[in-house]
């Protein structure tokens, strides 16, 4: 997932990368893949949800400093033995105001 900066340019608008978030190499290794992300309310975190086909945790919720790019926590989604699905299931984000989700 890439942060954007757009600001003006003559006429029209330019934009540039602002930050580049990329999943940790564990999570490439185990064929990892972004499924859905949104921004705190604080617009200090990004929220990342994470499908990881190929490990034994095979949902994640990763949290980034939005601005630096760098990860701060992950956890891990859908781990009780009542869900154990054959595919791994593809987490959903809803963040509301007060930033719970």
């Amino acid at each position: 997932a890439v942060l954007y900066e757009i600001y003006p340019f003559k006429t029209s608008f330019a934009k540039a990368t602002a930050v580049e978030f990329k999943l940790p190499s564990v999570c490439q290794a185990a064929r990892g893949e972004i499924v859905d992300f949104c921004i705190h309310p604080s617009q200090l975190y990004l929220l990342v949800a994470a499908v990881l086909p190929a490990a034994e945790t095979r949902s994640l919720v990763l949290v980034y400093d939005l601005w630096g790019g760098s990860l701060l926590s992950s956890c891990a989604v859908f781990t009780s033995l009542l869900v154990n699905p054959l595919l791994p299931l593809r987490p959903r984000l809803l963040v509301d105001v007060s930033g719970a989700f």
